[in-house]
Formats: C-alpha cells, sequence, structure tokens
C-alpha cells in the first residue's frame, strides 16, 4: 500500500473501534464494526465500494489543514466543490489589500475612462510593480493611453467571485470534522448535530442560524475543540487558524451540545461579547484522549451537564 492507502485504512480502524467503543458503554446506540461518514452517515464496511471513502482536509489543505478524517467521495467532492472552494477565495481576497510581499493582486486601473486589466506584483522585498498584458486588453487601447503617459484616474482589486453564505458553511464544515476528529461518534450522532449535516448538504438553504463564528486573536494553544463554558454561549467550539501562507486568521466556530436546543447552544451574543473572557473547558495545554479513554469521556459527559 502507498503512505495514502495506510493512513485510509489507518483512520477507518480506528474511528470503527471508536464507535465499538462507545456502543460497549452504552454512550451511543448504532451499528458496529462500520465506518459511519460524519456527513451523510452512510455505513461502510469496506474503505473502497461505489462511493469509497476518501481523506478530508479540516480546514482545506490549501489553508493549512490535514487530512486526519474520512468521508464518503460524494460528500466531499460536493463539499469542497460548493462551500470550501468560497472559503478559499475569500482569504485570498482578504490578503490583497495587504500588498504582502511575494504576491501577484489582479487588479483593474482607468485611464482616461478606459478599462484595462493589470497586476500589481510585490516581490520578497516588499518592492511593487504594475503589469498590464495585451492578452487581457483590447492592444491599441493598452498601447494608446501607455504611449500617452495618461495618469491612472482609480484602481481597483479584483475579487473572486464567492457566496458568502457558503464560506461561512465551509467554516461549519471544518469545526464538526474537527470534533468528530477529536471526540469520534460521541457527540456528531446525536439528533442535535442533524441540523450541522443538513446545512452542509443544502448549502442554498439558510438553515444553520447566523452569529456562530467569530475570528479572535488567541494563542495557538486554544486551536482544538473545547466547551465554551460562558454564560448564555454555552456550546461546544472548533478553535482554528486558517493560512493561507501569507496571513494566518484564527476563528471560533460554535456547534450544538447535545440535547440543548440549537437557539440556546448557538448564541448571536458571541459577536457581540468577542473582547469577553472565553472560558474554554478542557485545558488547551493539557492533551487528552477523548476516543478511548472512559475516564476522560465521563469527566467530559459531567462538564455537558
Amino acid at each position: 500500500m502507498n503512505k495514502q492507502e495506510i493512513k485510509r485504512t489507518g483512520i477507518f480502524n480506528k474511528y470503527i473501534k471508536n464507535l465499538n467503543f462507545l456502543n460497549e458503554y452504552g454512550f451511543v446506540q448504532s451499528k458496529k464494526n462500520v465506518y459511519i461518514c460524519p456527513i451523510c452517515l452512510s455505513n461502510h464496511t469496506e474503505i473502497n465500494t461505489e462511493n469509497p471513502l476518501t481523506l478530508e482536509d479540516a480546514p482545506p489543505k490549501s489553508l493549512g489543514g490535514k487530512a486526519n478524517t474520512l468521508t464518503c467521495k460524494k460528500c466531499n467532492n460536493e463539499c469542497g466543490y460548493k462551500i470550501d472552494s468560497h472559503l478559499v477565495k475569500r482569504m485570498r481576497d482578504l490578503d490583497k489589500p495587504k500588498l504582502l510581499p511575494n504576491s501577484s493582486i489582479p487588479i483593474e486601473i482607468k485611464i482616461d475612462n478606459e478599462i484595462i486589466r493589470a497586476e500589481i506584483t510585490i516581490d520578497t522585498e516588499g518592492n511593487q510593480k504594475l503589469i498590464s498584458s495585451l492578452k487581457n486588453n483590447n492592444p491599441n487601447i493598452l498601447r494608446d493611453r501607455i504611449k500617452k503617459g495618461k495618469k491612472i484616474e482609480q484602481i481597483t482589486i479584483l475579487r473572486e467571485q464567492i457566496k458568502p453564505d457558503n464560506l461561512e458553511y465551509a467554516l461549519l464544515k471544518t469545526a464538526y470534522l474537527m470534533v468528530f476528529e477529536k471526540f469520534g461518534y460521541l457527540f456528531i450522532l446525536d439528533k442535535s448535530y442533524d441540523i450541522v449535516r443538513e446545512q452542509l448538504t443544502k448549502p442554498n438553504q439558510r438553515i444553520y442560524p447566523n452569529g456562530f463564528w467569530i475570528t479572535q486573536n488567541l494563542p495557538e494553544s486554544y486551536c482544538g475543540c473545547f466547551i465554551l463554558k460562558n454564560k448564555d454561549i454555552k456550546s461546544l467550539t472548533s478553535n482554528f487558524i486558517l493560512d493561507t501562507g501569507k496571513s494566518k486568521t484564527m476563528f471560533i466556530v460554535q456547534l450544538p451540545l447535545p440535547n440543548l436546543p440549537i437557539n440556546i447552544s448557538i448564541s448571536k451574543k458571541l459577536e457581540q461579547e468577542r473582547k469577553m473572557n472565553l472560558k474554554f473547558y478542557p485545558n488547551p495545554n493539557i492533551e487528552r484522549d477523548y476516543l478511548f479513554n472512559l475516564d476522560n469521556i465521563k469527566e467530559l459527559k459531567v462538564n455537558i451537564e
């Protein structure tokens, strides 16, 4: 087997073992000896079928993520195309106005009421250069404006075409898969997560409540999955950094807690209280096993109640 096959097999076996463990101690009730796709909940007794299990990046690989879970090929492809791509484009767009070193930024410039497509390139030293191409413009207009030394009237940075809601669903997907990676099937099989799965598979409809994420400047040790214990906004959270290669942004995304109505576990107050002292459990500096350690799982359940 190649490295990818070895990794897929390892993840497959680990979460089958986790599901059997949780069934044995009564934390979940489901089939045994299967891998359940976390997005569509389809059961898999083998990795390679007509709809095989594929490595899933959370966050997207192009934003610094790694493949530590499996989803079925259908879910992986559809979510990647419909929602993940919008997040990647948005994060790249946010970098453009910063004119960061070693980047190239597509722009439109207005000269004498004519629009010319060009790009600004910034080298590793921060030196900027404006480049226009005959290929992307009317050659006659471009030559005329440059030859006459016309003054640039306006510069507009070109943005990617994205759907704002879909990039939010990509954040939700990353957060959800991180919960699965950390806790296995302990939470995601609960009915409270049906709304998450429905949103990921129906990105053309607004199903999940607004106001479920913020950006926050926290130490990298706070990356991971936690219980947010502040009053009125108690929930699970996934905290992660999106890295474009030129900038890094930490996101905090709220997810339901089992048996809590969505309007309680997801609160719009999170954005309003951005500067509040968020209280997370467990301690971010202590690594704990929540897949197979019975004592850790029991303690976690106590802190949820």
